[in-house]
């Protein structure tokens, strides 16, 4: 791409990774319903990702799918008005969000 770093290092998702990490954290087995638990069985937090498009439900749902099936763990998504959601960011009140910066060239 034109206007990318050259030097940028890409992020690569490695699901056996992940599971090594999780699993060297504790994050090994699964409770009856099927959410990641430790051995004290705690179950691992649901993680709460907020986004300013409606639009957007459908991309995060693939996500939200794939942490369930794949890890166990839960992704609660919620859409919040853009005027909501740029004064958590400022106040850093988020766990993850969604956000992106566009400008004219």
């Amino acid at each position: 791409m034109p206007y990318q770093r050259e030097d940028a290092e890409r992020i690569k998702y490695v699901p056996e990774k992940a599971r090594k990490l999780l699993a060297e954290s504790g994050w090994k087995d699964r409770d009856d319903e099927g959410y990641l638990i430790n051995e004290r069985g705690e179950r691992f937090p649901v993680l709460k990702l907020e986004y300013g498009f409606p639009s957007f439900q459908r991309i995060f749902e693939v996500p939200k799918h794939d942490l369930w099936n794949e890890a166990g763990i839960k992704l609660e998504l919620k859409v919040l008005d853009y005027a909501s959601l740029l004064k958590k960011v400022w106040d850093y009140k988020f766990q993850l969000v969604y956000w992106s910066w566009t400008a004219s060239l």
